[in-house]
């Protein structure tokens, strides 16, 4: 494993994604491949937004992914400059 050419394969992020960010590329990926992804409603937040429920099809393996990432701990929605 090279691990100097993994590092260069990282792009260079600029910040991170907001939740409203977030919800519109999950909503992007479900219009651009309508065939492997759906979002629905599965409930609400106190607030009254919904919580919404990203499936996608397809391949062998499954993984079920509960919840986001957390406010304090932004890490998984960097946004990259490319």
């Amino acid at each position: 494993m090279d691990l100097k050419q993994i590092a260069k394969d990282i792009p260079d992020y600029a910040a991170f994604l907001t939740v409203d960010e977030l919800n519109a590329s999950s909503h992007q990926l479900v219009q651009d491949y309508p065939e492997l992804a759906s979002i629905r409603v599965v409930g609400k937040t106190r607030a009254g937004d919904p919580i919404e429920l990203l499936t996608i099809k397809g391949g062998e393996l499954q993984a079920f992914v509960y919840g986001g990432p957390h406010p304090n701990e932004p890490i998984g929605t960097l946004r990259s400059n490319t």
